[in-house]
């Protein structure tokens, strides 16, 4: 079956190469830019605005989330699941999941991702190039594991949360929803909701307004 990306930019260039690495295809792009209607992203077509999609058959159809802000990928994931559009794992060949793990819908895994035994990822999730999820963590939905980062075992991140590129969280640290941790960061104690903390050992530099 076909796939077509939500998002024309950088992140859904990554995700139609994680989709086409397994000699999938790609039907084209929809983008809420105007500006890039009518180009094209690796070689396929920016079709036109997302609400463009609500007009195709779900069945002949999947998608795939291009949008790089966690808030946005979810809200376009709900808007499209409530259609009866299906969201598949895109998963790069070069990643490595365990059999035990948990893989929900709208997920994507790049290029030499790890995710370990009996770990369990939320829908619209973002496992990026290089970044391992030891054994039995929990990503809550909408967050994004940057490039390089390593979860240790038993972590559990909230919903909407960013773990910045070549992070370190210790084992059965708990980070809660809405976070921001700085690229670098290694964190050692759990952190409360909507808060941004950077750092080596990561430390709370400010809080944030909670998401709708």
């Amino acid at each position: 079956m076909e796939i077509i990306i939500i998002g024309a930019g950088g992140h859904a260039k990554v995700v139609a190469e994680a989709w086409k690495s397994k000699n999938e295809t790609i039907n084209g792009f929809y983008d809420d830019n105007s500006s890039l209607h009518g180009r094209t992203v690796l070689g396929h077509p920016v079709l036109g605005n997302s609400d463009a999609i609500k007009d195709l058959a779900p069945n002949k159809l999947l998608l795939g989330l291009g949008i790089g802000e966690n808030k946005s990928r979810c809200e376009y994931f709900d808007k499209f699941s409530s259609l009866g559009f299906s969201f598949p794992v895109i998963a790069h060949e070069d990643c490595s999941v365990s059999p035990t793990a948990s893989i929900s819908s709208g997920v994507v895994l790049f290029a030499q991702s790890v995710v370990n035994a009996n770990a369990r990822i939320a829908e619209a999730v973002i496992i990026n190039s290089g970044a391992i999820v030891e054994h039995d963590c929990e990503i809550g939905r909408g967050a994004h594991i940057a490039p390089g980062s390593v979860l240790a075992g038993g972590v559990s991140i909230g919903e909407f949360s960013f773990i910045g590129m070549g992070s370190v969280v210790k084992e059965g640290i708990k980070i809660g929803r809405n976070c921001i941790i700085g690229a670098g960061s290694v964190v050692l104690d759990d952190l409360p909701d909507d808060v941004v903390a950077v750092g080596v050992p990561a430390k709370i530099i400010k809080k944030l307004g909670r998401p709708n």
